[in-house]
């Protein structure tokens, strides 16, 4: 009787953990990235100017999807200071082109850029792939620096050395 109870518990553990924890769902891998680059371009690039426009890029081996279904991909951007992440979704179901191309950038960064460094989540999934157990799902991060301008710069840097100046002949 108390074999029977513990082979019970044992196994109502493993299948909560199974559920829970998706142990036994292997990760579906990119074949490039995710990584930090400019628009239409698979080069990575840590830093932006003020005036450029970030994006995540991500590649898949459509070989590996199973293009009867989608192809969820979700980022989170978020600031490092303080404020709250951006959300940005796709749904692909166009795997006419091998390899899959994918770039992501907030369609609002013109109003939620800031000076500083910055935190991108991406993650996918591929239901089939996931709920067969051969995979589909997976998860990075990568971090970026958004630079001032270098006009602002020189400018900050004249008007703080001309008050310098001026402080120093007084």
């Amino acid at each position: 009787m108390k074999k029977t109870a513990i082979l019970f518990v044992i196994t109502i553990s493993l299948i909560l953990f199974a559920s829970t924890s998706n142990a036994f769902a292997k990760k579906l891998e990119p074949s490039l990235g995710p990584y930090m680059t400019d628009e239409g371009s698979t080069v990575k690039k840590d830093v932006f100017g003020w005036d450029e426009k970030p994006y995540v890029f991500i590649q898949f081996d459509v070989d590996e999807l199973n293009t009867n279904w989608p192809l969820f991909v979700r980022w989170k951007w978020k600031f490092m200071g303080k404020g709250h992440p951006f959300w940005e979704f796709e749904r692909v179901t166009d795997f006419s082109d091998n390899p899959l191309n994918i770039w992501d950038s907030l369609d609002n960064w013109d109003s939620c850029k800031k000076v500083g460094k910055w935190r991108v989540e991406t993650a996918w999934w591929s239901p089939t792939l996931y709920n067969s157990g051969k995979g589909g799902l997976g998860r990075h991060k990568v971090n970026f620096t958004v630079t001032p301008e270098p006009v602002s710069s020189i400018l900050f840097l004249v008007g703080g050395a001309s008050l310098a100046a001026t402080r120093l002949r007084r």
